[in-house]
């Protein structure tokens, strides 16, 4: 189930997000609303995406090229057959590579653009803040009280 609260004015939006306490919320407005710090809980892991795409691209970029290295040999007049300047410079590409990304895929996920469901059609055009937020079934009572006693105009239940 999903709630909609709607909202006259940002410091009652601010007080819903703090007692509300959902990480999955979203705030809905036809123009940018600036939140304070402490109101908007939404952990980023962008920067954990990152890394973890160089450290992939750049551990598998390697060891690739160390089996094709070792896989036919050639004959290289003395010199040795894995040499370690190559090696490295092909896995810190790589590992940038891999690293842009796992930031474009941070963005794609932190910016919700694989959500199947829209906003509110009022939030376009209109003065009013939206929160839509998720609600297990049996809380939906104590949300709706808790979204009413920090200002919300109205609540509304969809279904998801």
């Amino acid at each position: 189930m999903k709630l909609t609260a709607k909202f006259a004015a940002r410091p009652a939006l601010e007080a819903a997000l703090r007692s509300a306490g959902c990480e999955r919320t979203v705030v809905y407005s036809a123009k940018p609303v600036e939140i304070a710090s402490g109101a908007a809980v939404r952990p980023g892991r962008m920067s954990l995406l990152a890394v973890a795409g160089a450290v992939a691209a750049g551990t598998g970029m390697t060891l690739f090229m160390l089996w094709t290295q070792s896989d036919y040999p050639l004959v290289t007049g003395g010199m040795p057959i894995k040499s370690l300047w190559p090696i490295g410079v092909i896995s810190y590409e790589a590992a940038m590579l891999g690293a842009v990304f796992g930031t474009l895929l941070g963005f794609l996920l932190e910016g919700r653009f694989f959500r199947n469901k829209s906003g509110p059609g009022e939030a376009v055009d209109s003065a009013w803040l939206f929160l839509q937020l998720p609600c297990p079934g049996g809380e939906a009572d104590r949300l709706i009280e808790q979204l009413r006693a920090a200002g919300a105009v109205s609540v509304e239940q969809e279904p998801d």
